[in-house]
């Protein structure tokens, strides 16, 4: 039988049975922009002896904090759940301070095995926040003048790309762009593909909202001058039962990002407007857009 007993010269550490691995927040690991204002943190187990039985969790503590510097120290600025006797590893909700827009937040567990032994802390894993109100959104929706009228027959709008060019002062070390489309869209930053995203975004009723995703471009910017251009596909902006009498019936966009240097400081704030450049692609719905129909 094994105890779990470190020894050195000097000491003896008692070493837990299971370690928590494999931190996600809601299902995801590490994800951007994620307009929960209550998330739920969840983990798997590691056995420190696999040649042991019985060996379980009887109790976790989370960490959540403002900075990775302030959790490396063992503190959770903005939650730490103290001991709470429990073997529930599945989507544990957040209970700590109120989260901020788009914002960085980090966090790790520690358990208690089946003698009461404390584990390691699990690696620190994060999450950021996207935007929680509609007030917080200043960018405005852009489009071409091209709308689709059926009455012409199928299709023949070209997919417009949008095209805004920028400068930095230095390389940021933050900056996330939110876009919300209808229709598909395609990120790219200075020629560089952002995201793995294919028919972006899920489709929903275009009559009620318009869904956004959050990228994480800062990778891709640089001091100097900077790129962020957007491909829309037609797709679901035409079909008929999404048609509403306050947007056209063409693929439009919404975006913007907060820019930061390493300080934390503001650097720019990228919206779309009217100041952003717009040519066709050469891509092209084929026909309509409707059940029967197909396009």
């Amino acid at each position: 039988m094994n105890l779990g007993v470190e020894a050195g010269f000097t000491d003896v550490r008692v070493v837990a049975s299971v370690q928590p691995e494999n931190l996600t927040c809601e299902y995801l690991i590490d994800p951007v922009g994620l307009d929960v204002e209550r998330p739920r943190f969840s983990w798997t187990l590691s056995a420190t002896f696999p040649d042991s039985y019985g060996q379980r969790q009887t109790a976790y503590q989370i960490w959540v904090s403002s900075s990775w510097e302030l959790l490396e120290d063992g503190k959770g600025d903005m939650w730490n759940s103290g001991w709470v006797s429990s073997d529930q590893m599945q989507l544990i909700e957040y209970e700590g301070k109120s989260l901020q827009s788009n914002k960085t937040y980090y966090w790790k567990v520690a358990v208690k095995d089946e003698r009461g032994d404390v584990s390691d802390t699990s690696e620190i894993a994060k999450w950021s926040t996207g935007l929680f109100s509609q007030e917080e959104w200043t960018a405005r929706w852009i489009g071409t003048d091209e709308a689709y009228d059926p009455a012409e027959g199928p299709n023949k709008m070209q997919d417009p790309w949008f095209r805004k060019t920028f400068k930095l002062r230095k390389k940021p070390a933050q900056a996330t762009l939110f876009v919300a489309s209808v229709g598909y869209h395609e990120v790219y930053v200075n020629g560089q593909r952002i995201g793995d995203h294919v028919l972006a975004p899920a489709v929903t009723d275009h009559t009620q909202r318009a869904r956004y995703i959050a990228y994480d471009i800062a990778p891709a910017l640089t001091s100097g001058e900077n790129v962020v251009a957007l491909w829309l596909g037609t797709s679901w902006s035409i079909f008929a039962p999404y048609a509403t009498a306050d947007k056209p019936r063409a693929p439009i966009v919404i975006a913007q990002s907060d820019i930061y240097d390493a300080k934390g400081k503001r650097m720019t704030r990228i919206t779309t407007d009217e100041s952003w450049k717009t040519h066709p692609s050469p891509n092209r719905l084929i026909g309509n857009w409707g059940f029967g129909v197909g396009g």
